[in-house]
């Protein structure tokens, strides 16, 4: 990841990012201490961490289908795709559902997948998207509120990932301004990412704050089953992250500033969100 761009996002408020992970970081490899198991887990059914590639060239592998699944720390199915880019799926019609013009929640995308990816896990749906591996990133969301925050989180997990990951997600899928432009003008693009970063789950849900047919501002909440001294929780708390969205030469493109990215922790209810539909 580039550090000017990690260092544009802990302006832009998403420093909960690495305070949550530090904890995750901590407690994961305990988890099962207070059962006091002492057998070496089954690894088709733990978590792993995403496949480190070179940070000096494409991540894209050109691989298809997928190897053994793994469990997030919510106990989910993550999918492991062979590309470490990740894996569009087969897209079928979504039918009659809610958007923006819709009173209450919008519909969770159809068939969403969570797959362990370089940078934070990566969601994928058989109804929005993405539908294409376009140099190191996923691309090809649907112009609808759903493609917008599939879109969203996959694009703040990849500004997450290795250098060749990170230039591409700024490239691709960033909104250009002339201010992100002198700032980033000869950047390297050769950090190696947080790597830690595997360690935090995918959004349980997420929540359309507005939109319109070009811009979405979405928030995603996710829940962290520890402390920050890496305790198992007893009652539920999520951290919250918003994202802003403009659909631009046909895809959606976040804006990377203080307004449009934000975060906000401990948060004890997220009424009014929608859990996507999990396959």
């Amino acid at each position: 990841m580039s550090t000017l761009v990690r260092r544009l996002l802990i302006a832009a408020a998403v420093l909960v990012v690495l305070a949550v992970i530090g904890g995750l970081v901590f407690v994961v490899p305990n988890l099962g201490d207070d059962d006091g198991a002492t057998d070496t887990a089954d690894p088709s059914t733990t978590s792993a961490p995403a496949p480190a590639p070179s940070v000096s060239g494409s991540v894209d592998n050109g691989r298809t289908g997928f190897a053994t699944p793994v469990v997030d720390i919510l106990g989910r199915k993550v999918t492991v795709p062979n590309n470490p880019v990740g894996a569009p799926l087969t897209q079928e019609p979504a039918g009659e559902r809610s958007g923006c013009d819709t009173a209450g929640p919008v519909s969770s995308p159809s068939g969403v997948q969570i797959q362990q990816t370089v940078g934070l896990p990566t969601l994928v749906s058989t109804s929005d998207g993405p539908t294409r591996v376009e140099g190191n990133v996923l691309t090809g969301y649907s112009r609808t509120p759903q493609g917008a925050a599939l879109a969203g989180w996959n694009w703040i997990g990849r500004v997450f990932g290795p250098g060749p990951v990170a230039k591409d997600a700024y490239e691709k899928l960033t909104v250009s301004t002339p201010e992100l432009e002198s700032q980033l003008a000869g950047e390297s693009w050769t950090g190696d990412g947080f790597s830690a970063a595997g360690s935090l789950p995918a959004p349980e849900a997420f929540r359309i704050v507005s939109c319109t047919d070009d811009f979405a501002s979405v928030e995603y909440a996710i829940n962290v089953p520890v402390d920050d001294n890496g305790q198992r929780r007893t009652t539920p708390v999520w951290q919250v992250m918003r994202a802003s969205l403009f659909h631009d030469s046909g895809e959606w493109r976040a804006r990377l500033d203080g307004r449009s990215v934000s975060a906000t922790p401990d948060v004890a209810s997220i009424a009014g969100f929608t859990p996507w539909t999990l396959s």
